[in-house]
């Protein structure tokens, strides 16, 4: 069981601009950071087999555009992952 767990990655628009492609670079950096390992990897150091990620909505990380499924898609894949679930708030 891995408990609710919020991690953002801050970097200047001008230099990195948002984009799906973007946002899968910073996740898969994020999974090889030693300080989150219990939150991406079973204690035998194999990747979780279920993500659940929550996301604001915009076209740069919505679960409903295609290349933002593409690339949990990938992850996915990758991973060998026996579900990925990614919900948005609404942005109504």
């Amino acid at each position: 069981n891995t408990p609710e767990v919020c991690i953002g990655v801050v970097k200047a628009l001008p230099v990195h601009s948002k984009s799906p492609a973007q946002h899968a670079a910073d996740f898969a950096m994020l999974m090889k950071k030693e300080e989150f390992n219990s939150v991406f990897y079973s204690p035998s150091g194999q990747a979780k087999s279920i993500v659940c990620a929550r996301v604001d909505g915009a076209t740069d990380e919505g679960p409903a555009h295609e290349e933002v499924q593409f690339f949990w898609t990938l992850d996915h894949i990758q991973n060998e992952r026996v579900a990925t679930l990614v919900t948005a708030r609404s942005s109504v």
